[in-house]
């Protein structure tokens, strides 16, 4: 089967996807801006996930239990689908550990009425992108979701809320892969683990913080080691989007050329060529070779 040629967008497309780049990154530094004085790890989720390691294993070990999982990567604003009219169907982080199960983190504060509709929605589309045509259904990851809502959407009280699939009038719950955990961020008690990273979740102080790795984390994002936040408080919303607009344009770029390194290493490799002969000729280290074959 030829290779499909993308074709390079047009001076029109190019300049409508530019304007829809800024768009995103003006509603995004409208949000920052708005609480640049007042940061709390809800607000800043996104971010914390990415550029704080800890924060995420901290979040797993909160919830699910020490030793139980250990969190390898995360990847921030994953978009899982897109339409040529510009729709995304977009999660705030998704993850993966290193005992092969697949994490979403989804912080939720508004538009609570078809949240779990929503929930539904982002399990499929996980699911559906896990395997390509023709593979085993059984090399299937198991997935975990953890939503922190701002509101008691079950009215129950509870701090946290487990939903699974199960069988009506039988004890026994199959294990069917998958689960959701909806964390009650409107729940005020703090004197258990779980209560207490709710807590911190919704402190805007990091000396009050119970957690030192919340408290350090926080006080990164506030001294603006961040930065984007540095550029916000320094230049305003205007460098902010500049800069904004630039780290997404050097995002495309590496993820093009990686993708380059990547089919030229095969290439080389049906040809006959050794992995040490392929990091010479294509000057790329030969530990990301072997990686790639």
């Amino acid at each position: 089967m030829p290779k499909k040629i993308t074709k390079p967008p047009s001076p029109k497309e190019a300049a409508a996807l530019q304007r829809k780049k800024r768009r995103r990154a003006a509603l995004l530094v409208k949000r920052i801006y708005e609480r640049t004085l007042n940061l709390t790890f809800a607000e800043v989720f996104r971010f914390m996930m990415c550029l704080h390691p800890s924060f995420p294993q901290h979040l797993v070990d909160s919830i699910l239990g020490e030793g139980r999982f250990t969190i390898t990567d995360v990847n921030a604003e994953q978009t899982l689908k897109s339409r040529p009219d510009g729709y995304e169907a977009r999660v705030d982080a998704l993850g993966t550990s290193l005992e092969g199960v697949r994490f979403h983190f989804e912080m939720q504060t508004g538009r609570f009425k078809s949240f779990q509709k929503r929930m539904r929605l982002y399990q499929a589309m996980i699911d559906s992108r896990q395997l390509t045509e023709g593979e085993n259904v059984m090399e299937l990851h198991d997935t975990i979701s953890i939503a922190f809502v701002g509101k008691d959407i079950f009215g129950l009280d509870k701090p946290l809320y487990v939903a699974r699939m199960g069988l009506e009038d039988v004890d026994c719950i199959p294990d069917y892969g998958f689960k959701h955990y909806y964390v009650n961020l409107a729940y005020k008690g703090r004197d258990t683990p779980l209560g207490q990273l709710i807590g911190d979740l919704l402190e805007t102080d990091p000396d009050k913080m119970s957690s030192e790795i919340m408290k350090n984390a926080l006080q990164s994002a506030l001294k603006g080691d961040n930065r984007m936040y540095t550029h916000l408080v320094e230049g305003g919303p205007a460098e902010a989007i500049e800069y904004l607009v630039a780290q997404g344009e050097a995002k495309g770029v590496a993820k093009g050329e990686e993708k380059k390194d990547k089919e030229n290493v095969l290439r080389f490799a049906t040809l006959g060529v050794t992995p040490e002969q392929t990091a010479t000729l294509l000057n790329l280290p030969l530990e990301k070779v072997k990686s790639i074959l």
